[in-house]
């Protein structure tokens, strides 16, 4: 029998760990609570952290996101490319392993297939993500965006996104297969991609979608992809005339690479516009752009807060109207190692006058080396409670380290998984129904688009998706 049909049949996996916590108590800032729900790490739960499937696979197991199933259940996703032996030949297979967000237990491993056959190759699931659609993708490791013959371009190749279409089965379908056009076809537009982010819905079939791209090892540019709803792909930067943006304007100062794998994260707004994307590089700090290439912000106007240069991984949320940004602190050698902060934005969103809230875990999630792999996972969800304040869970993951989520919230609020339930259990039915966006801002029920939306009815919280 196939290895493939006997991970499909595993289905349910049991965590042999209990949950344990870091063991750090946070203290508040500006009446904003933070506290760990739990870890598996090197730190504070090595036991856990050996306990996971993809623990052993360090190398191969490089991002994390959060999803929700068909119950509005959170999902801790782990996405890596799982090496099997048949004989004398091995391989990788993309696998995603789903978590409780809540108690930590691994629930299933699956294996990915497209057309019934298993999806594999060299670091095949580099990167999993979930859109603002609740639309469960993910993609492979590619060496050159563009084909080259010596120091000429032959061709491009296409950069394939796979979106999650059985959770059960591991069925998928290829949502994208994206290349550059060919005037962009030049030896300096070439670069290796180790990562991705995708806005807006990776199907195009409830709205609008971009994907942003900062290759490694090809000079500080950008793909760019972006289509309308029930459109198609195309090139997304300068106006969208070309598939690559190049950036001349870096920090620090001068930089003339992104070095290796470097991160990509799109600034999310209700429309999915794209137009706003952080670029982390390894030899850079995150900072803000726009598609025509434009710097608009850096920690330059934050030196003292700035992550170490050699670490990449950045995010955003906003929580009780205040924006928020986390990012790599540092990688493994860092004290402690394997952290991230979480900062709330100055003014207008802005580096300057940001303050810094919480580094994650207090005491790191590990210090053993990832083989160089850098990326931390970060995702975030939003859970308002049952008065109206908000509150996240939010997962941070690195590679040979370790995995923790935390609960933070704005003054007063009451985190409603606390008794261990991810939706409240008391509804009356008299009562207006209330939406809010994935970030926790309240929207008009009147005006929704397509998408998933976080509702309150009385002191009952749920998801819904609205199409």
């Amino acid at each position: 029998m196939k290895k493939l049909l006997l991970l499909a049949a595993a289905g349910m996996i049991a965590s042999s760990a209990m949950a344990v916590t870091d063991g750090c108590t946070y203290q508040s800032v500006n009446g904003f609570t933070c506290k760990n729900q739990w870890v598996d790490d090197r730190v504070s739960n090595l036991s856990g952290w050996n306990a996971l499937p993809f623990a052993s696979m360090y190398a191969k197991a490089r991002t994390a996101t959060l999803w929700d199933d068909a119950q509005g259940k959170t999902k801790v996703v782990v996405g890596f490319s799982k090496t099997i032996t048949e004989g004398e030949s091995s391989d990788d297979y993309a696998t995603l392993v789903f978590i409780d967000i809540i108690t930590g237990a691994v629930e299933k491993e699956v294996q990915m297939t497209l057309n019934g056959e298993p999806i594999k190759g060299l670091l095949c699931a580099n990167q999993v993500g979930c859109d603002g659609f609740n639309n469960l993708w993910f993609a492979g490791y590619m060496a050159s965006m563009l084909k080259m013959d010596g120091d000429n371009v032959s061709g491009c190749n296409e950069f394939k996104i796979y979106k999650v279409d059985n959770v059960e089965t591991g069925a998928c379908s290829l949502a994208a297969a994206l290349t550059l056009p060919e005037d962009d076809w030049s030896a300096d537009s070439q670069g290796r991609i180790d990562y991705c982010d995708v806005c807006g819905d990776i199907t195009l079939k409830q709205g609008p979608c971009t994907v942003i791209v900062a290759p490694a090892n090809g000079g500080t540019i950008v793909y760019g992809w972006g289509a309308d709803q029930n459109g198609t792909w195309g090139p997304k930067m300068n106006g969208g005339d070309y598939g690559v943006g190049r950036i001349e304007e870096t920090y620090p100062a001068g930089q003339t690479s992104w070095g290796t794998a470097p991160t990509a994260y799109i600034v999310r707004d209700e429309e999915f516009t794209g137009e706003m994307f952080y670029v982390d590089g390894f030899t850079t700090c995150p900072a803000l752009y726009t598609t025509d290439g434009s710097m608009i912000g850096s920690f330059a106007e934050a030196t003292d807060l700035a992550p170490k240069v050699g670490t990449n991984g950045v995010s955003e949320f906003t929580l009780a109207g205040k924006p928020f940004i986390v990012y790599s602190m540092d990688q493994y050698g860092g004290t402690p190692p394997c952290q991230i902060s979480v900062c709330e934005l100055g003014e207008g969103s802005s580096f300057e006058g940001m303050q810094r809230y919480w580094t994650l875990p207090e005491n790191g999630l590990g210090d053993v080396s990832d083989s160089g792999t850098r990326y931390p996972g970060i995702g975030v969800r939003h859970y308002p409670d049952a008065s109206g304040k908000e509150g996240i869970y939010l997962v941070t993951y690195k590679c040979n380290n370790g995995l923790g989520v935390y609960a933070i919230g704005e003054p007063g609020w009451q985190d409603p998984n606390a008794a261990g339930v991810a939706d409240m259990e008391v509804a009356d039915e008299n009562a207006a129904v209330e939406y809010f966006n994935l970030q926790g801002v309240a929207v008009d029920e009147d005006n929704l688009t397509p998408g998933l939306y976080i509702t309150r009815q009385g002191s009952k919280t749920s998801k819904k998706v609205v199409k």
